[in-house]
């Protein structure tokens, strides 16, 4: 007796080998675990590890933590704090330095906000506009970073922003 004629037509099959089986989720069981692939992508990894990495990689780990003012999902609670500290939420009711008045109040111990002696707010950066200009690249230069904006309000934009800024939070688990 032929053990094919067991299998309907349409049954799905791997895509390395003949293997069959009665479900989709099956043959992607045994994908992943004979052969290191990933359905989703259609992508073939050399090891275990490697197909392990990809999948705990942002492409596929859901978005389960919403930012209470715009919505947007993001995959983590310290992406979300990003998403609202880098100033990416457009709808952001408060400031960094009010944020981190905020942390400091809910973590005076300084677990996980850099502990500071005193707060004197952010620093501002000063721009004169004759220095800023880049004459070479015809644009407005970053003297910190040496970006380039095309325009002066953009290079301001910059400045305020936290990319200059001392960072609000230090890792629990340094290695």
């Amino acid at each position: 007796m032929n053990l094919e004629l067991h299998w309907a037509e349409n049954a799905p099959e791997c895509r390395m080998c003949y293997f069959r089986a009665v479900t989709k989720a099956e043959v992607a069981k045994h994908e992943f675990e004979l052969h290191n692939y990933c359905a989703d992508c259609e992508r073939q990894f050399q090891n275990q590890n490697s197909i392990r990495h990809h999948l705990n990689g942002k492409i596929h780990r859901v978005s389960t933590v919403k930012c209470p003012f715009c919505k947007t999902r993001c995959g983590t609670a310290t992406g979300l704090s990003h998403h609202i500290e880098q100033g990416s939420c457009p709808h952001v009711p408060i400031d960094r330095q009010k944020l981190y008045k905020y942390i400091r109040s809910r973590d005076p111990a300084g677990a996980i906000a850099n502990k500071r002696l005193e707060w004197h707010g952010e620093k501002t950066y000063e721009i004169n506009p004759r220095l800023a200009w880049n004459n070479w690249a015809k644009a407005y230069e970053c003297y910190l970073c040496h970006k380039l904006y095309s325009s002066l309000h953009g290079l301001k934009l910059h400045l305020e922003s936290p990319k200059h800024q001392q960072k609000m939070y230090h890792c629990l688990n340094p290695s």
